[in-house]
């Protein structure tokens, strides 16, 4: 794209750092990654940072355009973005904490925790009738509880939410309102993309007695190094976020829609979203996705049992044609393998354009952020994961030509 900078070219940054991909580059000099964030540019990204760890070292990165709107300051490696639903990873590893400290089992019902869930209702055409299935952590983890992502700011429980709380919308007192609302199909039998993550962070505030970024800087954040993460906008230093935009796909063009949270995932000034509150770095979202590889934060079994795919029949068919992709599944609030061939990964992505996935596997682990609202490369950023497992393949192929002839 015209006038975008593009810190540092990319054939100078991958031969200064350590790892595979380098190798792979002075051997090979073919950029699938490079030609597929190029194409990004192309489609008019005003601004991204891509970091790839291979075997638990710096392997790739590269970050083009720039942080403010007036295009005076290049992207740093400091730079803030709002990672939106790729918080749901976070929230996910909060939650299996408590399961693994045992003060928390995926059986347990929502119910136990907010009697108000006790009774639900669910749609029946034109009428509601009464559950059948209780609520339980499984549900919500697996987006098949029932609940919607409904944030249009007229819907009558953040009403009634924003009334009760002078507008502030803590998170415990807020999602209690979801219980007065139909359910859109009985627990278990369907799969729609909800609040199920915010409800979640309001049960981890629930059992821990914090509030959930404080709990999630004391167990997470900190012991991961990840200091510049936070789930509070009064946190962020003027100018650390970078510019956010929204893509209007009418007349293609790139609009300043302020730095604030977008879509409605903010309901008040109290309100701290598990399934979209995260600001974060590149750098920080890689300290969670390593350690999640690695086994350190939580359990290589825990997160052996959240990277399973847990759908089933009509919920596979649902998932798959809402994500307009049949490679992968849905585990315990992350996308997953599903059998597919050579798809190993388990991650996710937000909704102005960040991505992550991790392979164990094949010890690789991708970090992508942008700012944009209805990003043009909202389903191409997907390939990130196959382009660099491309470059992986030839790596290894390399590898194995180098000691067959040496």
């Amino acid at each position: 794209m015209a006038g975008l900078s593009t810190i540092p070219a990319a054939g100078m940054v991958q031969k200064k750092c350590a790892g595979s991909f380098a190798i792979w580059k002075e051997w090979f000099g073919l950029d699938a990654l490079d030609t597929l964030l190029n194409r990004f540019l192309d489609m008019g990204i005003p601004a991204f940072d891509c970091l790839i760890y291979h075997k638990g070292k710096k392997a790739y990165r590269r970050l083009a355009g720039f942080a403010d709107y007036e295009r005076t300051r290049t992207l740093d490696t400091k730079q803030l973005f709002r990672i939106y639903s790729v918080t749901k990873l976070i929230t996910v590893t909060a939650v299996m904490q408590m399961i693994e400290a045992g003060t928390l089992r995926l059986e347990d019902r929502l119910s136990d925790f907010f009697p108000e869930f006790a009774q639900m209702q669910v749609k029946a055409g034109d009428s509601v009738r009464n559950a059948d299935t209780p609520i339980t952590m499984e549900h919500l983890l697996t987006m098949t509880a029932g609940f919607s992502y409904d944030r249009s700011p007229d819907r009558p429980a953040w009403c009634a939410a924003r009334a009760a709380s002078d507008g502030h919308c803590p998170t415990v007192q807020t999602v209690r309102f979801l219980a007065q609302e139909p359910l859109e199909y009985e627990p278990g039998t369907g799969w729609q993309y909800s609040f199920g993550h915010d409800i979640l962070a309001a049960v981890v505030e629930t059992i821990s007695g914090e509030r959930f970024g404080a709990y999630v800087k004391k167990r997470i954040f900190t012991p991961l190094g990840m200091t510049q993460s936070t789930f509070d906008d009064g946190q962020i230093p003027e100018g650390a976020l970078c510019a956010q935009y929204r893509y209007h796909s009418d007349t293609h063009a790139m609009m300043n829609c302020g730095l604030e949270m977008q879509n409605g995932f903010r309901l008040g000034d109290a309100y701290e979203s598990g399934g979209a509150g995260c600001c974060s770095t590149a750098e920080d979202v890689m300290k969670l996705l390593e350690a999640l590889r690695k086994g350190e934060i939580l359990r290589p079994e825990t997160v052996t049992l959240l990277s399973t795919n847990h759908l089933r029949g009509v919920q596979t068919e649902i998932f798959q044609k809402d994500q307009a992709d049949t490679r992968y599944g849905y585990g315990l609030g992350v996308g997953c393998p599903n059998g597919t061939a050579g798809w190993n990964m388990f991650g996710w992505g937000g909704a102005a354009g960040a991505y992550c996935a991790v392979d164990r596997e094949n010890e690789l682990s991708i970090v992508y952020l942008q700012h944009v609202m209805n990003a043009p490369n909202k389903y191409l950023r997907r390939e990130l994961y196959p382009a660099a497992m491309r470059e992986l393949d030839l790596i290894e192929r390399k590898i194995k030509f180098s000691a067959i002839v040496g």
